[in-house]
């Protein structure tokens, strides 16, 4: 992962994005894009007034995110990186597209208020509007995340889906990376028999990451969001990989998240990968 898109709103969300994500990728070589969008309307027949308007406010915006650069480097924050900023009008999610398509982009990162992730699945917010709408890997950070040695990473899975290169090849990255450690945990809610299939895609991971240190795990639980609770405090975890292929099993886990003593979600960072 080399070309790194960070979009920014300037809040304490989006900074502490910006700092887990410099610290996360810290001995590698990186070019960081700093993406702020204006979410404008664009109407037929705009002012010259309305014309000078936009163009002062994305020179303000330009300023602020060149004093964001100021402030990654003041926070020894810059380490082998370049940076770039963008200025963008319109809706978030076609801009995204827009710079992934233009700049090769490799992965997006988004900061996100914990739980409220999934605020509502059929509404939505601009982070699950990226998940959804833009084709490429996004790391989702948390409000409350604090980078320390990624040491554990899970990847969840119920073994529905085929796991091919693009989706294994970042795992394997951090797994170099940090020499970490895999765990693959196999959630449901009950003791369903593993199909021909599932048990194929389960030994396609282990042929994998034979070279990995990796361990699987089986987990019958009624409420999933408290399994993976129970796991991420026993394994230490401190990065969760997800499909975003299998936005059904997505769903089970952050679709109206319940109950203070679910907090993985609020301190996790979660890499959502596509194929």
């Amino acid at each position: 992962m080399t070309n790194i898109l960070i979009p920014t709103d300037f809040s304490d969300n989006s900074w502490n994005a910006i700092r887990y994500t410099l610290q996360f990728f810290k001995n590698c070589s990186c070019t960081f894009y700093l993406l702020h969008v204006n979410e404008t309307v664009v109407i037929k027949g705009v002012t010259s007034s309305r014309i000078q308007h936009k163009s002062k406010q994305n020179l303000e915006d330009k300023n602020k995110l060149n004093e964001l650069i100021q402030k990654i480097e003041k926070n020894n924050l810059k380490f082998n990186h370049r940076f770039f900023t963008l200025v963008a009008n319109g809706v978030i999610v076609d801009a995204i597209r827009n710079e992934v398509q233009d700049k090769h982009l490799d992965l997006i990162v988004m900061g996100t208020q914990g739980a409220n992730m999934i605020k509502k699945y059929a509404v939505g917010s601009n982070t699950t509007d990226v998940l959804n709408k833009v084709k490429c890997n996004l790391l989702v950070v948390p409000e409350n995340a604090i980078f320390t040695k990624v040491d554990q990473v899970a990847l969840p899975t119920d073994y529905s889906i085929f796991f091919g290169p693009n989706l294994l090849n970042p795992i394997a990255s951090i797994l170099g990376l940090f020499d970490a450690k895999l765990h693959i945990f196999h959630v449901t809610k009950s003791n369903e028999k593993v199909l021909d299939e599932m048990q194929e895609n389960k030994e396609l991971l282990a042929d994998y990451f034979s070279d990995s240190k990796h361990e699987f795990h089986s987990i019958t639980h009624q409420n999933m969001n408290e399994a993976i609770q129970k796991c991420v405090e026993k394994h230490e975890i401190k990065l969760i990989a997800m499909v975003a292929k299998n936005i059904h099993f997505f769903q089970q886990l952050f679709f109206n998240p319940e109950k203070s003593k679910i907090n993985y979600q609020k301190t996790i960072p979660f890499l959502v990968l596509h194929e």
